[in-house]
């Protein structure tokens, strides 16, 4: 009879731990979070975010931070991390402009950021006959342009995507040709990539992944 008590106990014992265990991971969600450029982790909610200023809650009440004073942030909610970021939006090599929070959507020998631009309407146009052309004053739209640059150690920055409409293929096709110019200290996978039959977003984040593991393959053997 003891024995069976004490299996009895036993068994309850562990149904409440698991249960305990079960119950924290429901009553603990991942929060959000922002790790300054003094290296403090501060946890709470993003209340909004734009690239130029980041509105962070904490325990310590609401605060607005520029580019310059964070080093991370992390959205629990949309599981995204941002980070200040000078990639500019087009396809020069190097740039020198102002940070901008951005997000971080790979890290690695070559890191890929993603941001936004708002471009603001200007006066519509009309022709009317053969090389007449005269300004109409009226409604206009703003548009927002998603972009994707990726951004080498060694300073490098190229984009590899925009959400604009490319329709001949030739800005894809320019892009293709700059990050081949920046893998090709791989020559196979630079090789691999010319021979691809059609680019796209998705495929050069997915050269620019395998490069980022080669890259640190090779440091660990070294």
């Amino acid at each position: 009879m003891k024995y069976n008590a004490f299996s009895l106990t036993a068994v309850i014992v562990c149904f409440c731990i698991m249960i305990s265990n079960a119950y924290s991971q429901v009553k603990t969600p991942v929060t959000d979070y922002i790790i300054t450029m003094k290296g403090d982790t501060l946890y709470g909610k993003i209340r909004s975010l734009k690239d130029n200023k980041l509105k962070f809650e904490s325990e310590n009440g609401n605060k607005v931070y520029k580019p310059a004073e964070v080093f991370r942030a992390y959205n629990a909610s949309v599981n995204k991390i941002y980070t200040p970021s000078s990639v500019q939006s087009t396809m020069e090599k190097t740039a020198v402009v102002k940070p901008v929070f951005a997000e971080l959507v790979q890290e690695g020998e070559i890191a890929i950021y993603a941001f936004e631009k708002m471009y603001n309407g200007s006066p519509r146009h009309r022709n009317y006959g053969i090389g007449n052309r005269e300004t109409v004053m009226g409604p206009t739209a703003s548009m927002s342009v998603k972009y994707y640059a990726a951004k080498k150690s060694t300073g490098e920055i190229v984009e590899i995507a925009n959400s604009a409409m490319d329709l001949f293929g030739k800005q894809t096709k320019k892009r293709a040709e700059n990050l081949l110019k920046l893998i090709e200290d791989e020559s196979v996978l630079s090789q691999i990539l010319a021979r691809e039959k059609s680019y796209n977003q998705d495929v050069f984040i997915r050269y620019i992944a395998d490069y980022n593991k080669l890259k640190i393959s090779q440091s660990s053997l070294d």
